[in-house]
């Protein structure tokens, strides 16, 4: 009996390792195609933030109230228990923003997958289209995918609602689209510097 109990803790100890491993890491989890799906690693907002970011922020309370009451969401730490977005930063205090029902342009650069499709009824609230400047601790969020809930709908985000930088350790699917708006991130240029 007391071979067996000890037997019971080493095999109970062996599967605890991996798991305090694994929460060790800080893993998000993505289950929306806004981003490739799979797991991303959590850093601590140890810098300024930069165009190209892919960051986990929580949404405007008004867009968080609306996917509150959507069935069978999940719950997380964010305003009415929602979980957080996974999203890049494309736009940064003092980019000029052009926003349409087209095309979504910072800097005079069209960001990929930035149509806003017609409104369902499962869309979020739609902000002004029109120009808009960021301000300080403003930062404009976006996807390439063109469902995405981002800054194209609830507009520019504060940067203080940033709660973690985030890097994909394993995740599925295609990420061309992504690399594509990544590399289109990187080419747009200061607003000073707007052609």
């Amino acid at each position: 009996m007391r071979a067996r109990a000890i037997s019971l803790a080493w095999f109970i100890c062996a599967m605890m390792v991996p798991i305090i491993w694994l929460l060790s890491l800080h893993l998000a989890i993505n289950v929306t195609p806004s981003m490739p799906v799979g797991f991303y690693r959590a850093y601590p907002v140890d810098r300024p933030l930069a165009r190209g970011d892919i960051v986990q922020i929580c949404a405007p309370s008004n867009v968080a109230k609306l996917i509150s009451a959507r069935p069978n969401e999940p719950k997380g730490a964010c305003p009415y228990q929602t979980i957080p977005f996974l999203k890049f930063v494309a736009g940064l205090p003092g980019d000029i923003v052009d926003l349409s029902n087209a095309a979504v342009i910072i800097n005079g650069t069209t960001l990929p997958g930035s149509a806003v499709p017609k409104a369902g009824k499962d869309s979020p609230p739609r902000i002004a289209r029109g120009r808009y400047v960021l301000g300080a601790g403003r930062i404009w969020l976006w996807t390439p995918y063109y469902r995405s809930w981002d800054s194209r709908y609830f507009g520019p985000a504060r940067a203080a609602d940033v709660i973690s930088f985030a890097r994909p350790v394993f995740a599925g699917g295609s990420w061309a689209d992504w690399a594509a708006g990544k590399r289109c991130l990187a080419s747009i240029p200061p607003p000073s510097k707007k052609k």
